[in-house]
């Protein structure tokens, strides 16, 4: 299960050895601690220590610069159970609207590892790729042309296999509903 932890800041990733890295391929809407509701991005982390693993969720809010951790409450735990923290993690991410892609971090070089973390901005506050007043200032036009991305990446991976079409009752929901499903979530994980 995986519970908010306040108490985490920062991941502090360059310090850790990552054994695997998930992140949202969309930028839902979902509601926050304090009742309102941003766009989103999400990560899942596993981390090796020895010969035990700990897995945490990061949110990052990209209009207000902000990040959200949760835990999980196995942290640490055996190798052998990772297949079973990870699907608990993308069932709670994914309830939340992220689709997810892997990131195969253990594959990439040095260098390549540092250029990813660098370019997302829930690492660097807002100050790598592009700047969070930037992102503020998107009109209409961007918004729905970012949302057309989005839309045709996710089409492009359902098609592919690579991800399962969401159930017709979750796309039949208004943005109130969704908005309110998200609320309803988030102030249950509490």
């Amino acid at each position: 299960m995986f519970q908010p932890d306040p108490a985490i800041t920062n991941l502090n990733i360059r310090e850790r050895n990552i054994a695997r890295v998930l992140f949202s391929m969309n930028i839902p809407q979902v509601a926050t601690p304090e009742l309102s509701v941003e766009d989103a991005k999400c990560y899942i982390f596993f981390f090796r220590d020895g010969n035990s693993l700990s897995a945490f969720i990061a949110l990052y809010f990209p209009r207000t610069d902000r990040r959200l951790y949760y835990s999980c409450t196995s942290n640490p735990f055996p190798e052998e159970a990772m297949a079973e923290v990870e699907e608990e993690a993308r069932r709670f991410v994914e309830d939340m609207g992220f689709l997810l892609d892997e990131l195969y971090f253990s594959g990439m070089s040095l260098d390549e590892k540092n250029r990813w973390i660098e370019s997302q901005e829930i690492f660097s506050g807002g100050e790598s790729g592009r700047p969070v007043q930037a992102a503020r200032a998107q009109g209409p036009a961007q918004t729905a042309a970012k949302q057309s991305r989005t839309d045709d990446v996710s089409a492009h991976a359902v098609k592919a296999g690579v991800i399962k079409k969401a159930a017709p009752s979750r796309q039949s929901l208004g943005v109130v509903a969704r908005d309110k499903e998200g609320l309803a979530r988030l102030l249950a994980s509490f």
